[in-house]
């Protein structure tokens, strides 16, 4: 057993269910807000960028760039509740780059 162990590695621990529920949930709801909403939202929140690197992303000023993540936010919040954490898990349901309007091809 400890030499089969040794070559393939220890397994890896079972998904939290909770969380894979939480990143559904979230991937619905992402999907459901207008791409440039959940685009800032998802390179904020979920890629790490900063709020003025998503705005050279996107080609669009700082300033709007906060008025989207705060409508994403206000838009999230209302449609997963008020005790919703607007951190993301680390994965994501396969899909949420469609949430943000493109397609599997232009990935």
């Amino acid at each position: 057993m400890g030499e089969l162990i040794r070559r393939l590695g220890r397994p890896r621990p079972a998904p939290d269910l909770a969380d894979a529920a939480a990143g559904a949930d979230v991937a619905r709801a992402l999907a459901r807000l207008p791409p440039k909403l959940s685009i800032a939202f998802l390179l904020r929140h979920y890629h790490g960028y900063s709020t003025a690197e998503v705005a050279v992303i996107t080609g669009t000023p700082e300033r709007t760039v906060r008025h989207h993540l705060e409508q994403a936010a206000s838009r999230l919040r209302a449609a997963l509740g008020s005790d919703w954490d607007p951190r993301l898990p680390k994965s994501l349901p396969a899909g949420v780059v469609q949430a943000c309007g493109e397609s599997a091809g232009d990935v």
